[in-house]
């Protein structure tokens, strides 16, 4: 997770948040992975940035869908395997 300087993220999620004015109202999530907040992220409308291709979260989430690629080729596969030749 990327943590901006000056937030207290406990507080943060308990609804009594100690975050001023001039740091963003709310921390937004990561663009790839929603459960990991990302300090970078200033906008909803926010695209992709450079920054994003190097972080962790980003390599994490090109794993899970290799995963999940590979998951439905098998199951492909699989389909393929047992089809009635007609």
């Amino acid at each position: 997770m990327v943590v901006e300087k000056g937030i207290d993220f406990d507080s943060l999620f308990s609804g009594k948040s100690s975050v001023s004015k001039a740091s963003s109202d709310k921390v937004l999530s990561c663009m790839f992975l929603d459960d990991v907040l990302c300090s970078f992220r200033k906008s909803e409308k926010f695209g992709v940035m450079d920054r994003c291709m190097k972080c962790r979260h980003y390599e994490e989430f090109l794993r899970e869908m290799d995963e999940e690629d590979e998951k439905v080729m098998d199951e492909i596969d699989r389909m393929r395997r047992y089809e009635p030749r007609g």
